[in-house]
């Protein structure tokens, strides 16, 4: 990754507008992803106060790629419900396995 292009970034529903804009742009590159997977689907997990993600984004909160995940510490593991990169994006610059690598440190 070249410094200060891309960020990684942990993101939940916390009613941070900041929050917000990141989940939305989560929340868009996975229907369009997915696209046989249902849209309200999508939105009610990207949203749900359980869930969490790391979204890699470009200047602007532009998102890119990265992973939507239900945790269960209680029971020692975590979900995962969606994990997507733009296909332009994973193709020129990798990040698909920079995203991978991320959310296994």
């Amino acid at each position: 990754m070249r410094k200060g292009v891309i960020q990684i970034v942990p993101v939940e529903n916390d009613k941070d507008p900041r929050s917000w804009v990141i989940l939305t742009g989560l929340k868009t590159l996975f229907q369009k992803q997915l696209p046989k997977m249902p849209r309200e689907y999508i939105a009610r997990l990207v949203y749900d106060s359980n869930s969490k993600g790391l979204a890699i984004i470009k200047k602007g909160y532009k998102v890119v790629g990265g992973i939507c995940y239900r945790p269960f510490a209680h029971r020692g593991f975590a979900e995962i419900v969606f994990f997507a990169t733009n296909s332009a994006d994973q193709e020129k610059a990798g990040l698909g396995l920079s995203s991978s690598t991320a959310s296994t440190d």
